[in-house]
């Protein structure tokens, strides 16, 4: 058995359900994001960053992890093994989660903290 925590403080008006401070724990990695879903229409947006304890060349094997282990330096944030921007937007039945390079601190458009 994993545990597993999930946190977060939501607020709905106008048909937007704004989502902040949410947090998603499970051993080894925490996911920390703010965003929108727009209920008319069901799409979402999201902001955030993923921590790992371990570091990215930690998470993979054999010359893969050779590669990796000049970047771990780089990846390394804080305190964790690994520190990761990451978007995810979508609708209410595909997503696209990637990467958030260049890294905006900002809210998404219309979101309000």
């Amino acid at each position: 058995m994993v545990g597993s925590s999930l946190s977060g403080r939501f607020s709905q008006a106008n048909a937007v359900m704004d989502v902040n401070d949410l947090v998603f724990a499970m051993p080894g990695a925490q996911v920390t994001m703010n965003g929108q879903v727009q209920l008319v229409g069901s799409t979402f947006e999201f902001q955030g960053k993923v921590r790992t304890d371990a570091t990215a060349s930690q998470m993979t094997t054999g010359w893969k992890s050779l590669l990796l282990t000049p970047f771990d330096k780089l990846m390394k944030k804080n305190g964790a093994g690994m520190e990761l921007p990451i978007k995810v937007t979508g609708t209410g039945s595909t997503y696209d989660l990637r990467l958030d390079l260049p890294h905006s601190t900002a809210a998404p458009p219309g979101l309000t903290r």
